[in-house]
């Protein structure tokens, strides 16, 4: 079963038909994978921040090395997260997934960014 790539007489879009073409990746699917990603990246990253301020406090010797690693893979899901829910924004019409996507993403951010405040003062 190919896919084959037919075009319309009046110009518009070339449409693809076959199995192919029930994979969408629309502003609405590009929206739910930033929110995903966003969601899964603060998770990782508050729980690796928190884990390597405790493998320092506890002094086990092991170190905080796979926390630290915890810990930048959720930076680098959060960041690819902002980059989908940006060109999303930008893209499509769609405007309430990638907001709170982007919120999301910025959460960790934002609490480390307290804690510095909180330890200045």
């Amino acid at each position: 079963m190919a896919a084959t790539l037919t075009t319309m007489s009046t110009g518009s879009e070339p449409t693809v038909t076959g199995p192919i073409a029930t994979i969408s990746k629309g502003p609405r699917q590009r929206s739910g994978v930033a929110l995903g990603a966003a969601i899964v990246g603060t998770l990782l990253t508050l729980v690796g921040f928190y884990a390597s301020i405790l493998a320092a406090l506890v002094d086990s010797g092991t170190g905080a090395g796979i926390t630290l690693v915890v810990f930048f893979v959720g930076i680098a899901l959060d960041l690819a997260a902002l980059i989908l829910a940006i060109v999303t924004l930008v893209r499509d019409g769609r405007r309430v997934l990638p907001i709170v996507a982007i919120a999301v993403a910025l959460i960790p951010a934002l609490v480390i960014a307290l804690l510095a405040i909180s330890a200045r003062m």
